[in-house]
């Protein structure tokens, strides 16, 4: 039972975060998703699907704000943990990709980018129908990184 309220805790603290994010408060937010880590890590959940998602969020928060090396952190984490819960073809995947080419095609780093972007285009194109929201985003950003 107690660890069934840190997970809520956490996501509350994470759901919390991510409407500082969205309403442009990086700071607060990233405060608030590593609190929600801590709480994670504290309970031994620490390699969960939501830790997965927060630590995605925090590299979206190092893009955004231009610290970059704290996002690709973020993301390596992100990546190690959606290795062990999700599938190869899930698009949540395909979402990690994106976001980690988006933070090399913002560091200038296209030959980094290039690959991680159609790996992700590929990956959403297996788990979605090509003429999906989704598909066209990620051609979208495939389209500025060769640009």
């Amino acid at each position: 039972m107690k660890s069934a309220l840190a997970m809520m805790t956490a996501w509350w603290w994470g759901a919390l975060g991510e409407r500082d994010r969205l309403a442009g408060r990086y700071r607060e937010a990233e405060r608030r998703m590593k609190r929600a880590l801590a709480y994670l890590r504290r309970e031994g959940r620490r390699d969960s699907a939501l830790a997965m998602g927060l630590w995605n969020l925090v590299g979206i928060i190092g893009k955004s704000e231009g610290r970059f090396h704290r996002g690709a952190y973020a993301y390596r984490q992100a990546l190690r943990l959606a290795r062990h819960h999700l599938r190869a073809n899930d698009a949540n995947f395909a979402s990690l990709y994106h976001n980690m080419a988006g933070l090399e095609h913002a560091r200038e780093r296209y030959d980094v980018a290039e690959p991680l972007a159609r790996h992700g285009l590929t990956i959403r194109r297996r788990a979605l129908r090509d003429d999906h929201p989704d598909v066209a985003r990620d051609l979208a950003a495939l389209a500025a990184i060769l640009d």
